[in-house]
């Protein structure tokens, strides 16, 4: 009987308590950083209950703080009522997109950041009816190479891919991503990734 407490003090000694402790918080830490970005089809009920504290403390931290003086360095543009009344219902396409970016750059701004992604090609109408009148064979020659060059003028994905590259040196792009999610496929956007990783240190080294 003596020999059956002495084994239980030592495992509920202040020493074993405390690893116990540190076991749970390491587990805990761990599971929460290896299940943050891997979306929440993969969290179990503990991460979950995680992730959730972690949100609410933020919150709550933030209100306590309160409100903050933003700088004047750092300026937004946003897609507002206003934005949409004067330019036209989202989504704007994308020259459009292209022209604020050049215009943002050539008043001053040394860094854009955006908090959109462009995943997906534009939709093309005129490009859509010219490959298929092309394939039935009803282009005649002489004009083929005017509708081409025509229509590659009003290639809006083109017109901001060439506005990422003049201005690679001051665009943080925005970006996401899911464990399991393929990224799209498609010549614009091979040439936006690659962009991007050419920008990165890293890459300069």
């Amino acid at each position: 009987m003596k020999s059956w407490l002495s084994k239980l003090s030592v495992l509920i000694s202040p020493t074993a308590v405390g690893i116990y402790v540190t076991l749970a918080f390491t587990y805990s830490t761990l599971s929460y950083y290896a299940t943050d970005t891997a979306g929440h089809d993969s969290r179990g009920v503990i991460q979950d209950l995680l992730v959730t504290a972690h949100q609410k403390s933020v919150d709550f931290r933030l209100k306590s703080r309160g409100p903050r003086q933003g700088s004047e360095h750092v300026g937004l543009l946003t897609v507002d009522e206003k934005a949409v009344a004067t330019v036209g219902r989202w989504p704007w396409p994308r020259e459009v997109l292209a022209r604020a970016i050049d215009n943002a750059a050539k008043f001053g701004a040394k860094v854009l950041a955006f908090d959109m992604v462009f995943s997906e090609p534009s939709a093309q109408p005129a490009k859509d009816v010219y490959e298929e009148l092309r394939a039935q064979g009803d282009i005649p020659a002489s004009i083929q190479q005017q509708l081409e060059k025509s229509i590659r003028a009003r290639d809006s994905d083109r017109a901001l891919r060439d506005v990422f590259i003049s201005h690679r040196d001051r665009l943080v792009m925005g970006s996401f991503g899911e464990a399991g999610v393929e990224l799209p496929s498609w010549p614009l956007f091979d040439s936006c990734v690659d962009l991007m990783f050419q920008t990165e240190i890293e890459f300069e080294q």
